[in-house]
Protein backbone atom coordinates (compact mmCIF):
# COMPACT_ATOMS: atom_id res chain seq x y z
CA UNK A 1 0.00 0.00 0.00
CA UNK A 2 2.82 2.47 0.44
CA UNK A 3 4.03 4.00 -1.95
CA UNK A 4 1.58 3.89 -4.31
CA UNK A 5 0.33 6.98 -6.19
CA UNK A 6 -3.41 6.57 -5.74
CA UNK A 7 -4.13 10.36 -7.08
CA UNK A 8 -2.61 9.04 -10.06
CA UNK A 9 -4.60 5.67 -10.24
CA UNK A 10 -7.96 7.68 -9.47
CA UNK A 11 -6.88 10.05 -12.73
CA UNK A 12 -6.77 7.09 -14.79
CA UNK A 13 -9.63 5.15 -13.32
CA UNK A 14 -12.08 4.27 -16.52
CA UNK A 15 -15.67 3.40 -15.08
CA UNK A 16 -17.91 0.97 -17.66
CA UNK A 17 -21.41 2.54 -16.61
CA UNK A 18 -22.73 -0.07 -18.49
CA UNK A 19 -25.76 -2.76 -16.59
CA UNK A 20 -25.01 -6.15 -16.03
CA UNK A 21 -27.76 -8.19 -17.52
CA UNK A 22 -28.35 -11.82 -18.47
CA UNK A 23 -24.63 -12.32 -17.96
CA UNK A 24 -23.11 -9.06 -20.18
CA UNK A 25 -22.57 -5.98 -20.03
CA UNK A 26 -25.59 -3.86 -22.19
CA UNK A 27 -26.43 -0.18 -22.59
CA UNK A 28 -29.93 0.58 -21.45
CA UNK A 29 -32.27 -0.54 -24.37
CA UNK A 30 -33.24 3.25 -25.28
CA UNK A 31 -29.37 3.98 -24.76
CA UNK A 32 -29.85 6.88 -22.10
CA UNK A 33 -27.21 7.71 -19.64
CA UNK A 34 -26.74 9.91 -16.64
CA UNK A 35 -23.49 11.60 -15.60
CA UNK A 36 -21.83 10.38 -12.11
CA UNK A 37 -19.75 12.45 -10.55
CA UNK A 38 -17.65 12.14 -7.65
CA UNK A 39 -18.94 12.96 -4.25
CA UNK A 40 -15.46 13.83 -3.21
CA UNK A 41 -14.86 16.75 -5.21
CA UNK A 42 -17.42 16.70 -8.37
CA UNK A 43 -15.29 15.56 -10.89
CA UNK A 44 -16.84 13.48 -14.13
CA UNK A 45 -16.33 9.81 -13.34
CA UNK A 46 -18.76 8.17 -15.93
CA UNK A 47 -21.50 8.16 -18.09
CA UNK A 48 -24.12 5.67 -16.47
CA UNK A 49 -26.56 3.81 -18.54
CA UNK A 50 -30.14 4.94 -16.59
CA UNK A 51 -32.19 1.87 -17.00
CA UNK A 52 -35.72 1.96 -17.68
CA UNK A 53 -38.64 -0.58 -18.24
CA UNK A 54 -37.21 -2.40 -21.07
CA UNK A 55 -34.00 -3.46 -19.53
CA UNK A 56 -35.77 -4.43 -15.71
CA UNK A 57 -37.82 -6.74 -18.20
CA UNK A 58 -34.79 -8.04 -19.68
CA UNK A 59 -32.76 -8.28 -16.47
CA UNK A 60 -35.71 -10.19 -15.27
CA UNK A 61 -36.39 -12.83 -18.08
CA UNK A 62 -32.63 -13.62 -17.74
CA UNK A 63 -32.70 -14.37 -14.07
CA UNK A 64 -36.15 -16.20 -14.69
CA UNK A 65 -33.90 -18.37 -16.91
CA UNK A 66 -31.31 -18.74 -14.90
CA UNK A 67 -33.89 -19.81 -12.25
CA UNK A 68 -35.56 -22.11 -14.25
CA UNK A 69 -32.51 -23.75 -15.47
CA UNK A 70 -31.52 -24.86 -11.71
CA UNK A 71 -27.27 -25.39 -12.16
CA UNK A 72 -26.69 -23.51 -8.90
CA UNK A 73 -29.16 -24.96 -7.02
CA UNK A 74 -28.42 -28.45 -8.19
CA UNK A 75 -24.81 -28.47 -7.41
CA UNK A 76 -23.96 -29.85 -3.79
CA UNK A 77 -23.32 -27.04 -1.09
CA UNK A 78 -19.40 -27.91 -1.49
CA UNK A 79 -19.28 -27.20 -5.18
CA UNK A 80 -20.96 -24.06 -4.66
CA UNK A 81 -18.56 -23.39 -1.90
CA UNK A 82 -15.78 -24.06 -4.03
CA UNK A 83 -17.48 -21.08 -6.89
CA UNK A 84 -17.79 -19.01 -4.52
CA UNK A 85 -14.39 -19.02 -2.56
CA UNK A 86 -12.96 -18.93 -6.45
CA UNK A 87 -15.06 -15.27 -6.22
CA UNK A 88 -13.71 -14.32 -2.92
CA UNK A 89 -9.97 -14.99 -4.09
CA UNK A 90 -11.10 -12.59 -6.99
CA UNK A 91 -12.41 -9.96 -4.81
CA UNK A 92 -9.38 -9.57 -2.48
CA UNK A 93 -7.02 -10.07 -5.80
CA UNK A 94 -8.80 -7.00 -6.42
CA UNK A 95 -9.10 -5.05 -3.36
CA UNK A 96 -6.64 -2.76 -4.01
CA UNK A 97 -9.03 -1.47 -7.12
CA UNK A 98 -12.48 -1.97 -5.24
CA UNK A 99 -11.42 0.02 -2.59
CA UNK A 100 -10.49 2.97 -5.11
CA UNK A 101 -14.11 2.94 -7.23
CA UNK A 102 -15.78 2.59 -3.64
CA UNK A 103 -13.56 6.06 -2.34
CA UNK A 104 -14.69 7.62 -5.61
CA UNK A 105 -18.58 7.32 -4.45
CA UNK A 106 -17.60 7.84 -0.75
CA UNK A 107 -15.51 9.81 1.54
CA UNK A 108 -14.87 7.18 2.99
CA UNK A 109 -10.29 6.61 3.31
CA UNK A 110 -8.97 4.62 1.00
CA UNK A 111 -6.76 2.67 3.22
CA UNK A 112 -9.46 2.13 5.37
CA UNK A 113 -11.55 -0.06 2.77
CA UNK A 114 -8.18 -1.35 1.00
CA UNK A 115 -6.86 -2.43 4.61
CA UNK A 116 -10.08 -4.78 5.15
CA UNK A 117 -11.97 -1.94 7.64
CA UNK A 118 -14.72 -1.75 6.22
CA UNK A 119 -18.35 -3.24 5.74
CA UNK A 120 -17.63 -3.82 2.22
CA UNK A 121 -14.77 -5.25 2.01
CA UNK A 122 -14.08 -8.42 0.58
CA UNK A 123 -14.21 -11.36 2.45
CA UNK A 124 -14.81 -15.01 2.99
CA UNK A 125 -16.59 -15.44 6.30
CA UNK A 126 -19.54 -15.54 3.87
CA UNK A 127 -18.96 -18.37 1.72
CA UNK A 128 -19.28 -20.77 5.04
CA UNK A 129 -23.13 -20.90 5.04
CA UNK A 130 -22.58 -22.47 1.44
CA UNK A 131 -21.33 -25.56 2.61
CA UNK A 132 -23.63 -25.86 5.92
CA UNK A 133 -27.26 -24.60 3.95
CA UNK A 134 -28.38 -28.89 3.17
CA UNK A 135 -28.51 -28.42 -0.06
CA UNK A 136 -30.22 -24.86 0.02
CA UNK A 137 -29.28 -21.70 -0.66
CA UNK A 138 -30.01 -18.35 2.04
Amino acid sequence: MEGIDWHARAAALSVDGRMWIDGERVAAADGATFAKASPIDGRHLAQVARGGSADIDRAVAGARRAFEKGSWVAQPPAARKKVLLRFAEKLLASREELALLGSTRSTMRLRRRALGRSPSSPGRRWVSSASSSHGTTP
